[in-house]
């Protein structure tokens, strides 16, 4: 009996979470790619033998690693293969499956795993983008994907948009129903929460984004991703199969913990409803990611919140943070490109603290920024070049430091916003465009001024520079102009 690592890996994965904007399609493809990799060691799921042999060591939002028991090791990934490839659900997916024998765990640990990443990852070059689908009997093609031929089962009926394009794939056909019952099934399995008691959630963006109380900001949503800084240097400390499951447990507990607390939030918060129904959406939650959809009016409160519950998490004593981004925008807008955009906003953080050695505050603190989309059309471009060319002659745009009493901050400063004229703020911040020395600048801020008064100018100044520490007083007033409508939003008066 030889002792060995079986790492698991979800591949190409772009084919199967960005080829639809269905939203159940893409929670669906997310949520099995996590599902499959903790089946494995399920003999109840798998009703495998093999699976009996398998411990699972790390588990994330697509990859799979396993401390293996057994004979005939590489007999077994064949055979972990053809289950993954056979399963209903699964076989839409590309996976890689590789093994490395371990003779002793604190000697040969690291070798073992960094072997098996490059196997995993000479598999990936070789394998094609998509899964091969079943012949299909039909000439009609997936009205979702436009690129896979379509099954001869019609799509549920769940939605007026999905009446409309009956002609599904059989991939995305399992990934959609399997979204829609995770739609509320993740948190039942994720907290062990009763069925009868726990909460709804809204079947669709729509849903999610329809309110009476907020008209101004009726059918928008923010799209919101986190992600670990240096949660892989991290986990390369480990040194032993047990440390690196330490670390395992330990996130996911933090997670589980924040997953709680969100819900927590929402259920009391009657802006976070439709009726009876919570407004929340969560796309991606496995490993050192997570991204969520909440009503544009809750995306601040739901970013901050975060941070604020993050903010004393560590590992052996390492504080652990998180790049973030969110994106404001219409419901409308290509659900595919705005999970881009966010990634993109926490990407780029991380790029600057590896290029520059004084930025290196943006990996050992929470940072975030954010894009705010005025109508359903975005950026194609990098969103380097879209800032330049949007802010013009505004020059050094920086990524925005986490606030942990973000609420509690508003609340003890409550009224001031509401002091500030916003029309002028805008001929302010158009002034900027002017360059930061003009005098168009300087009349608009003496302008602020006088129609505000010495005393509640100086209140506002205060208020920018704690919402937005190691801003530049100019930064601070455009920022405050574009998420004007999502630092504290007011419900309308019945």
């Amino acid at each position: 009996m030889s002792s060995a690592l079986i790492r698991v890996e979800g591949i190409n994965l772009s084919a199967v979470l960005d080829d639809t904007d269905d939203i159940s399609v893409f929670r669906g493809a997310s949520m099995l790619l996590r599902q499959a990799v903790k089946d494995l060691t399920s003999f109840k799921t798998t009703n495998r033998e093999w699976s009996k042999q398998l411990k699972a060591i790390s588990i994330g939002a697509s990859i799979g690693l396993y401390r293996y028991s057994g004979d005939s090791v590489d007999k077994t990934c064949e055979k972990i293969a053809t289950y993954l490839n056979k399963h209903e659900n699964y076989r839409h997916f590309t996976f890689a499956v590789a093994s490395e024998t371990m003779a002793d765990d604190k000697a040969d640990f690291r070798r073992a795993e960094e072997t098996l990443l490059a196997h995993i990852r000479f598999q990936q070059q070789k394998s094609i983008s998509l899964a091969v689908p079943e012949e299909s009997k039909t000439s009609n093609i997936c009205e979702f994907d436009k690129l896979r031929p379509a099954s001869e089962k019609e799509i549920p009926e769940e939605t007026d948009k999905l009446k409309k394009r009956n002609h599904a794939s059989a991939s995305v056909r399992a990934r959609f129903e399997f979204g829609r019952d995770q739609r509320q099934q993740f948190y039942i399995d994720e907290l062990g929460l009763d069925k009868n008691a726990a909460p709804n959630f809204t079947t669709d963006l729509h849903e999610l984004t329809d309110s009476a109380s907020f008209s101004n900001l009726n059918d928008k949503m923010a799209v919101i991703y986190f992600d670990g800084n240096s949660f892989g240097k991290i986990q390369t400390t480990c040194k032993t199969t047990g440390d690196l499951k330490t670390w395992d447990d330990t996130i996911r507990g933090l997670r589980r913990e924040y997953l709680k607390a969100l819900l927590d939030m929402a259920k009391v918060d009657e802006h976070f409803r439709n009726g009876e129904k919570l407004q929340l959406e969560t796309l991606l939650w496995g490993g050192d990611e997570l991204m969520l959809v909440v009503p544009a009016w809750r995306g601040m409160k739901v970013l901050q919140h975060f941070y604020q519950l993050s903010d004393d998490w560590e590992h052996n004593n390492i504080p652990l943070r998180h790049a973030g981004g969110i994106v404001f925008c219409n419901r409308k807008t290509p659900i595919a490109r705005i999970r881009k955009l966010a990634r993109e906003l926490a990407d780029d953080i991380k790029e600057l603290a590896d290029k520059e050695t004084q930025n290196k505050q943006y990996k050992t603190e929470n940072y975030f920024d954010y894009l705010v989309l005025k109508s359903i059309d975005y950026p194609t471009q990098s969103l380097k070049k879209h800032f330049e060319q949007y802010y013009r002659n505004i020059p050094g745009r920086k990524p925005l430091k986490a606030i942990p009493n973000w609420e509690s901050l508003l609340t003890e400063q409550e009224g001031i916003l509401e002091n500030i004229p916003r029309r002028q703020l805008q001929k302010l911040v158009q002034a900027l465009t002017k360059g930061i020395d003009s005098p168009e600048y300087q009349q608009a801020q003496d302008r602020i001024r006088e129609l505000m008064g010495d005393d509640d100018f100086a209140k506002a100044e205060s208020l920018c520079a704690a919402l937005f520490p190691e801003q530049d007083d100019a930064w601070q007033w455009v920022h405050l102009f574009e998420l004007w409508d999502y630092i504290a939003p007011q419900p309308e008066a019945n």
